[in-house]
């Protein structure tokens, strides 16, 4: 578990540098449309000559920029791959031959996520995990505790230990449920986390579409239980003791 967190914060301090370092043009969300500007006051001509996915290969290449008085401008919608593209084109600066280059980022969501932000996602996560690991623990440790009863076999006393078991049961599978959105939210935001995040949403779906049978489980228990107790409760009042 360290191991992973620490991986996960490296990560995230490195892509969120490297992004701020190379993402000229900024980030953007898969499938959407890019508009992609060039200025140039004294230019004729802008076009790109090419425009390569994060994988290098070609998405599109020689085309004419529109014009529109100064600015020169593209519209880009091949944006089917996350990752970094590049974007090479050429004009005529000053009546010579000038090429440019920029490059955009293209994500889940349309952003990256900031240092701080990152930070604070994994102290929740780490948090979250460890309000976890407790819940856990005490489900598996707190005993099914059965009615104490004298040598002849009749109830004496009732335990309420289970109805903690059972709460504690449940705690920790909301807590996975939420553990597993935040990883969802941390992967959704770094392209190194791809598989990452395919395989915490697919968690997530199977988690959360087992939360109305686990709630319905979970209250089913408690109150049948709460209803035998009650009864055996009242005759134990009443000095009868049940066997």
């Amino acid at each position: 578990m360290k191991k992973i967190l620490l991986t996960i914060i490296i990560g995230m301090f490195l892509i969120s540098f490297t992004t701020a370092a190379i993402s000229e043009l900024g980030a953007y969300k898969i499938n959407s449309c890019i508009e992609l500007p060039q200025s140039c006051p004294d230019c004729t001509y802008n076009n790109i000559s090419n425009i390569l996915y994060p994988n290098s290969s070609i998405a599109v290449a020689g085309i004419t920029m529109s014009k529109n008085n100064t600015l020169y401008n593209y519209t880009f919608c091949s944006t089917g791959a996350l990752g970094k593209y590049i974007v090479n084109g050429y004009g005529d600066r000053g009546g010579t031959l000038d090429t440019w280059e920029y490059n955009l980022l293209v994500t889940r969501s349309g952003e990256v996520m900031s240092t701080p932000t990152s930070i604070l996602y994994v102290i929740i996560l780490i948090v979250s995990s460890f309000l976890f690991v407790l819940c856990l623990n005490g489900a598996i440790s707190t005993p099914w505790k059965k009615p104490t009863r004298d040598d002849s076999g009749r109830i004496l006393d009732i335990s309420y230990l289970k109805y903690l078991k059972v709460i504690l049961w449940f705690f920790s599978y909301m807590l996975l449920i939420w553990i597993t959105n935040i990883m969802i939210l941390i992967t959704n935001n770094f392209l190194v986390f791809d598989v990452a995040f395919t395989f915490f949403r697919i968690i997530f779906f199977i988690l959360l579409g087992g939360f109305f049978p686990v709630a319905v489980g979970t209250l089913f228990v408690i109150v049948m239980n709460f209803i035998t107790d009650k009864k055996i409760k009242k005759m134990i009042n009443r000095g009868i003791y049940p066997r």
